[in-house]
């Protein structure tokens, strides 16, 4: 049904769009007037708070709820506001202003056969918006694109080596991989990096919830009659005794009610204190958090995880609107606490017309899980069993688990096992650990790969180093306040000179990392998980050629037994532990050649990958959209002057694959040309960010970015600022990118050594100030980014290589085509010859310098003055070809642009270039300098000589062909980037 809202009487229903359904014709109230709303303010409640819509609103989301209706149309503009205030109420409802637009949109989507939902709605008012010639399909046709798989981990991805595994290697397949994970409370907004061909966006919860739940933890009925309910009620009460105590004399014996005070704060302290340790640390639980616990993991609980283990809601806040934003056709969910976080968003997309699917990944056997949280298994335990059911697929790490899960839930089909493995092959150009470490190579080095915590039996490991006096052991693992503990261990047993600990390398690289180890450790204590599985790095010590020391738990013990890779030992035993290693390291050579190539087959990831694609093909079908291929070079995206189209021209002719791109705006004024133009509006949404990253920049070898300004960055935040621009040229770099920074001028000069260095400079006028202070503020993020920024820089205009340290002077390049020669030597010598000043911005150019007095030489007769501002650039060479002499600019001591044009034109130049421009072409450059100061004389003088004027047009013309017609820029753009011309750039994998 279509429900169609008018506010006006004499609003009629188009014949059409009755035609395209049942329409139900409602009259509205309009929103009263600010004026009214004002006189009304304190005499009639009805004009406030939206109280004026409140009954009629109640009584249309009746209508709706109760009837099935798919969109709402607006017939006249004032029932516009009620109209939105209703979609507020039903954000699955789409709104569309007006009959005309809502009959084509409904039309076109009916011969479609596609559902009206606000998505779809959404996507064609777009299509219908947006220069399809400016944009890639897939920017905005969600069909047009590869699928779209979503991953969602609850960690920080970077130690998490099979979320990595799995996102890399849908991506690998062809689908669009995404994975959401949670953003360290250090990382900044806008966290996002890339895995392979795959986008990891960092999202940043707020454990909110869950720290006030921490503080005021559920208690026993003693605890909360007894106790202090929350931290803050305990520490006001022993802030209140604390001030009555320092009030009395230290000669005072404090009161009886005081002393007696003392006491109960102390106790009610204690007993707040010993629920919080209960509840926080699982070695002290105590047994009203046993039971509740075990209450809770059983199948007829009535309890809410969310409430019982409140991160469930601080994890929904933000990975909820990132599915729903980012369109997915499957989500793959990794960890437990997100799988009804996911079935929600899931059902939601189904709503709006999109047939997503669902695959659980259990990397665990949920009820084995050991968290020092009382409730945080049996919460899990429960969202498995409310959610499991609904998802599409199945996936766990062993045959096992698989086992357990058909069993605990009923499954009619076990889950596809797909196995924790690291990819094979060994890089050997790769940094290993024994370096990085500092370890002799004559000594034993152990090493132990993974998270730090009490059930992983690192501390066994550390301590077996006492009865191992030769053998170092390295942690590849974060050093957080685990590690620390660790150290103090080590310390106290007087081996911290041997313990070592080293961040993670990328998951593709662990294996050629661990290449120089003697043993690889796995010193796990028993509990329910440990030996249903091999963890992943047992497979990493094999695919390295390391023989392993485990712990004698399950699967993991028959396995070291049946091939003989190793050695095991006792749990919990570090004596134990170190006689294995001896065992080991007595015959190396015997245990390494167990590792035969065909285990190392049957254990890598690759024969993992092929099952992980077969279960996304089963739901959501083989990647079948192959997207438009990307450039090997990209410029962009602020297009500059056109330089960035420029450039990319310039290599084109020199045999290179190269593209600019410019990202603009609706009050963009300058129309320079570019081979794709990209609307910031286009990318308003996430999913078209990220698809045009990953299919479009992301595909590029060489990406060069100007004026570190981020080209289509997939942050949900959509932050656009230079340290983003950093931030992205690093993720890029990172990824095998060959990445490059150039600079155009303001976006990198520092006002202040501008000041200093140049008398006229615009950063000197008093009234500047507020615009020196934003230039001195960007500027100084350049610098400090660029302090730490190791690919190459380059810059247009000579003035800026005295700023930029190591940086290489690419000259700007003038389209020919558009300055013809023209002669000017047959004009009318009796007329003035014409001057025109075009500046791009009056400030930076000196137009308050250089309008006076050309004004008064046009009074005066001796010249004719033209000035224009803000016009297109296409109309630039018609004024130019008119002109005798082009004034450019006056304080910035540049050569830029604009100066280049005109004398292309044959145009007579006047300006202030500053001696680098002067110094760098090694010859003279056919111009007239000149400043505020001079510039009446030089202007006269010039005016008179038309000798001197047709000389410096011939010149300047040929200046400009010589060192302006884009040979010389790609020669420095290649030498900088490292370009061949007609090849990918030397040392560089072409992504695919």
């Amino acid at each position: 049904m279509i429900l169609f809202l008018t506010a006006r009487k004499d609003t009629a229903l188009d014949p059409e769009l009755a035609r395209l359904g049942e329409v139900r014709q409602i009259k509205v109230p309009r929103a009263p007037s600010k004026r009214a709303s004002a006189k009304a303010s304190g005499k009639n409640s009805s004009l406030d708070n939206n109280n004026w819509s409140y009954a009629p609103l109640t009584e249309l989301n009746a209508i709706i709820d109760a009837q099935e209706v798919e969109t709402i149309v607006c017939g006249d503009d004032k029932c516009l506001p009620f109209a939105q205030l209703l979609g507020e109420w039903h954000p699955d409802v789409p709104v569309l202003a007006d009959q005309a637009i809502s009959i084509r949109i409904l039309s076109e989507l009916r011969d479609r056969e596609t559902p009206v939902t606000r998505r779809t709605v959404h996507d064609l008012l777009d299509q219908r918006r947006l220069s399809r010639a400016a944009l890639p399909q897939f920017t905005f046709d969600p069909e047009a694109r590869p699928q779209t798989v979503v991953s969602l981990v609850q960690n920080a991805v970077e130690g998490d080596s099979r979320v990595q595994k799995v996102a890399e290697s849908l991506a690998a397949v062809g689908y669009q991989s995404i994975l959401l994970g949670r953003a360290p409370e250090t990382s900044p907004a806008g966290d996002w990096f890339l895995v392979g061909n795959a986008l990891v966006i960092r999202l940043p919860v707020v454990p909110s919830a869950m720290q006030a739940q921490r503080q005021a933890p559920p208690s026993s009925l003693l605890a909360r009659v007894f106790g202090y309910g929350s931290q803050t009620a305990r520490t006001e009460a022993e802030r209140r005794l604390n001030r009555e105590l320092g009030r009395i004399e230290p000669d005072q014996k404090p009161r009886l009610s005081t002393r007696f005070r003392s006491r109960v704060t102390r106790w009610r302290s204690s007993i707040y204190r010993e629920n919080r340790r209960s509840f926080t640390t699982m070695t002290e639980r105590n047994r009203y958090h046993e039971r509740k616990a075990a209450r809770m993991g059983k199948k007829s609980s009535w309890t809410d995880p969310e409430a019982a283990f409140p991160v469930i809601g601080d994890l929904e806040e933000q990975f909820g609107p990132a599915i729903d934003a980012l369109l997915p056709n499957a989500i793959h969910v990794h960890d437990p606490s997100l799988l009804g976080i996911a079935v929600r968003a899931r059902n939601r997309l189904q709503r709006s017309g999109l047939d997503t699917r669902l695959v659980y990944d259990a990397h665990e056997w949920t009820p084995g899980l050991e968290r020092p949280h009382a409730y945080h298994t049996a919460a899990l335990m429960a969202v498995e069993q409310e959610f499991i059911g609904e998802v599409d697929a199945r996936i766990t790490v062993s045959d096992e688990i698989a086992m357990m899960m058909m069993r605990e839930f009923g499954l009619d089909k076990a889950p596809v096992v797909v196995e924790n493995a690291p990819k094979s092959g060994i890089d050997e150009s790769y940094q290993d650990i024994r370096s990085d470490a500092g370890v002799p190579m004559n000594a034993p080095l152990l090493v132990y790969v993974g998270g730090i915590s009490e059930i992983r039996g690192v501390q066994d490991a550390v301590t077996s180093l006492r009865y191992l006096p030769d053998a170092h052991l390295v942690l590849l693992s974060p050093a957080d306040r685990s590690f620390v503990e660790l150290q103090k261990l080590a310390d106290t047993q007087g081996v911290g000179a041997r313990l070592h600990q080293l961040d993670y390398v990328p998951a593709d690289k662990v294996v050629s990392y661990l290449r120089t180890v003697d043993i690889g450790l796995a010193p796990h204590r028993p509990s329910k998980n440990h030996g249903l599985a091999l963890p992943t790095k047992f497979r990493e010590y094999m695919l390295a050629d390391v023989p392993i020391v485990a712990t004698d738990l399950g699967v993991v013990g028959d396995f070291i037994r049946e091939t003989g890779l190793g050695e095991t030992s006792e749990p919990q035993n570090p004596r134990s532990l170190a006689e294995a290693v001896q065992k080991v390291l007595a015959d190396l050579p015997r245990y390494r050649s167990a590792i035969t190539d065909e285990l190392k087959t049957v254990h890598s990831w690759e024969s993992q990958e092929r099952k992980l694609a077969a279960v996304l093909e089963g739901l959501i079908g083989t990647p079948s959209n192959s997207v438009e291929l990307a450039p090997r070079v990209l410029i962009g995206a602020t297009n500059s002057a056109g330089q960035a189209y420029a450039w990319a021209s310039a290599l084109r002719d020199a045999g290179l694959d190269a593209q600019s791109l410019a990202e603009t705006t609706v009050d963009q004024f300058f129309d320079y040309p570019s081979d794709h133009t990209l609307p910031r509006s286009a990318l308003g949404t996430l999913d078209r960010r990220s698809s045009f990253f990953l299919n479009f920049v992301a595909r590029s070898e060489t990406i060069i970015i100007e004026s570190a300004t981020p080209i289509a960055a997939p942050d949900p935040a959509r932050i656009a600022s230079r340290r983003s621009g950093f931030r992205q040229a690093r993720a890029l770099q990172a990824a095998g990118r060959n990445v490059g920074m150039i600079f155009h001028g303001s976006d990198i000069r520092r006002p202040d050594r501008h000041a200093r260095t140049h008398r006229w400079s615009p950063f000197n006028a008093p009234e500047s100030a507020q615009l020196r202070d934003k230039y001195q503020a960007a500027a100084q993020v350049v610098h400090e980014e660029l302090a730490a920024w190791e690919g190459p820089v380059m810059v247009s205009t000579p003035d800026l290589l005295s700023t930029v340290a190591g940086a290489s002077w690419v000259p700007v390049v003038i389209d020919f085509d558009l300055f013809p020669v023209i002669n000017r030597s047959d004009q009318d010598a009796s007329r003035p010859p014409l001057v025109v000043h075009l500046p791009s911005s009056s400030v930076f150019k000196g137009s308050q310098l250089i309008d006076p007095v050309l004004r008064t030489l046009a009074s005066e007769g001796v010249i004719r003055y033209a000035r224009f501002q803000k016009i297109p650039h296409s109309e630039v060479p018609s004024i130019m070809a008119q002109a005798d002499i082009v004034v450019d600019q006056m304080g910035m001591g540049i050569l830029g642009v604009a100066g280049v044009e005109a004398m292309a034109s044959g145009a007579a130049l006047v300006t202030d270039p500053g001696p680098e421009a002067l110094e760098a072409y090694g010859e003279q450059v056919p111009l007239c300098v000149a400043d505020p100061e001079n510039l009446a004389q030089q202007v006269t003088e010039l005016a008179a000589d038309r000798g001197r004027l047709q000389e410096l047009a011939v010149a300047g013309r040929a200046f400009a062909e010589r060192h302006h017609d884009g040979r010389a820029s790609a020669r420095v753009i290649s030498k900088a980037m490292d370009l061949i011309p007609g090849t990918s750039p030397a040392n560089s994998a072409r992504p695919r």
